[in-house]
């Protein structure tokens, strides 16, 4: 479990404030009311993940940050694996996902659990829950899913989604199954409002039409403005993401990646927005203030004796080394800065230089024609 400081504790005024100055907010619904909604009572929010691969990766590390935070600031948080939308898998930049079968994306699902409760409390007094959306819509029907969830969808609004219109104008184009991808998520946020109160959903700043789906379907459903908040994407020193679609992704578990390989690829990303992702807290700007963060042990050299081997002192001693060099230059200490005098490889080395800029400034005589000799 990753240790947090409460907002608080950081010095900062709201949770709100502290996530906009780490820059873990990119995109959101109305602020005031965001702001309100974080600073009243607390709330229920949720985030997905689909277990679209064996493990997390580097961007989704960013939203359980935000998770956790928002966890310690006293709000209660629903992490939804997707044993649902992972079956279909959500429109990538380019190219048709490969669908995996049902017995591997629910072993994908045990294993982004235990690696989202390896951040998140699990225990105490708020512990987080765990979902899946595949309880919800493995029972509906295609008639129910239509009338009661598509009718609610206007097919204009997602055709505009950015994803979908870049998919369009590509020569692969896209299918039906990742077309209504945002249909099926826009049906989870109703679900967890009706069920669980949820009124917040996290997500990348790249899944904004997905998240904007299920604030549009609550609003049109129920009357009611719930909010949505997206982070940065995590890009490398070119400004490519970070992912398993584009083929960089930097996994959390370590048997995919090892922890230097994980170190390294970190500080390939570009540091200012990487490292206020991933700091501790407020620290990074004033220390003092995170009761976590320690010093680093400095490591000092072992005192050097004041007696030589030879039973003199250093400053004194001019032992040598068998190529002719004293064996440590010595150190001229207070008590013995008086009689202290250079060694003869020192004395022998001034004299020569000395020597050598004398000959050099001297001009020399021209040089007289020899006689000849009979």
């Amino acid at each position: 479990m990753a240790h947090v400081i409460d907002y608080k504790e950081a010095g900062f005024d709201s949770v709100l404030d502290e996530l906009e100055w780490r820059g873990l907010i990119s995109q959101s619904t109305d602020r005031e009311r965001l702001a309100e909604t974080l600073d009243g009572d607390p709330i229920t929010y949720y985030c997905g993940f689909d277990p679209t691969a064996p493990s997390l990766h580097i961007g989704n590390l960013v939203q359980l940050i935000i998770m956790r935070h928002l966890q310690a600031a006293g709000h209660h948080p629903i992490a939804l694996v997707g044993g649902a939308t992972g079956l279909i898998g959500d429109p990538r930049q380019s190219g048709e996902r490969v669908l995996n079968s049902k017995d591997i994306v629910a072993g994908w699902c045990d294993r982004l659990r235990a690696q989202i409760g390896e951040v998140l409390v699990q225990d105490g007094a708020n512990p987080v829950r765990f979902v899946s959306n595949y309880d919800w819509t493995a029972s509906m029907n295609v008639i129910d899913f239509l009338r009661d969830v598509g009718k609610n969808f206007r097919l204009g609004t997602m055709l505009s989604k950015d994803i979908v219109a870049r998919r369009l104008n590509s020569e692969e184009g896209i299918s039906f199954t990742e077309f209504s991808y945002q249909v099926l998520q826009g049906n989870d946020y109703l679900h967890l409002y009706d069920n669980f109160d949820c009124v917040l959903e996290l997500g990348g700043s790249d899944q904004w039409g997905n998240l904007t789906s299920g604030l549009d379907l609550i609003h049109k459903v129920r009357g009611v403005n719930v909010n949505v908040m997206a982070s940065p994407i995590i890009t490398d020193a070119n400004g490519k993401k970070f992912g398993k679609s584009e083929g960089n992704a930097v996994w959390l578990d370590p048997t995919m990646l090892s922890p230097y390989r994980f170190y390294q690829s970190g500080s390939t990303a570009r540091t200012p927005r990487w490292k206020a992702c991933s700091r501790p807290s407020r620290s990074c700007r004033n220390r003092r203030l995170n009761a976590s963060w320690r010093a680093p042990p400095r490591i000092q050299a072992p005192a050097r004796p004041s007696v030589c081997s030879h039973g003199r002192s250093r400053a004194s001693c001019t032992a040598r080394m068998p190529h002719g060099r004293p064996s440590r230059r010595p150190r001229r200490s207070s008590d013995a800065a008086a009689t202290w005098r250079p060694s003869a490889w020192t004395r022998l080395k001034r004299r020569s230089t000395a020597s050598r800029s004398r000959t050099k400034r001297e001009p020399r005589s021209s040089p007289q024609p020899r006689s000849a000799s009979v």
